[in-house]
């Protein structure tokens, strides 16, 4: 994600590919479509002007692209949250009285 976040940051390019989507019901006779999702490029397939983490590219191209948009960033958040119940941190703490927390 992070070879990722360099690109929307410094090249402003376009990650993902899907389209728009046509709706779901057509005015056809009980002819109906369900688009696909839309997924993140290769990396070879996005626009870099200047890579300054090309030793990222592999792992990007390992566990993000070609996914759906939202699978990585769930993984993610699954990754997150096993870190947190193993750490013994509340990440819903409002109050912020957690002091293991910076």
């Amino acid at each position: 994600m992070t070879w990722l976040r360099h690109r929307h940051a410094h090249d402003l390019s376009v990650t993902g590919f899907g389209g728009p989507k046509k709706p779901f019901f057509s005015s056809g006779p009980g002819v109906f479509y369900i688009s696909p999702n839309n997924r993140w490029k290769a990396s070879k397939d996005v626009l870099v002007k200047k890579d300054r983490m090309p030793h990222l590219r592999p792992a990007y191209d390992a566990h993000v692209a070609g996914y759906p948009v939202e699978a990585p960033l769930a993984a993610a958040l699954a990754w997150f949250t096993r870190v947190f119940e193993a750490s013994g941190i509340d990440p819903d703490d409002p109050e912020g009285t957690d002091e293991s927390v910076m």
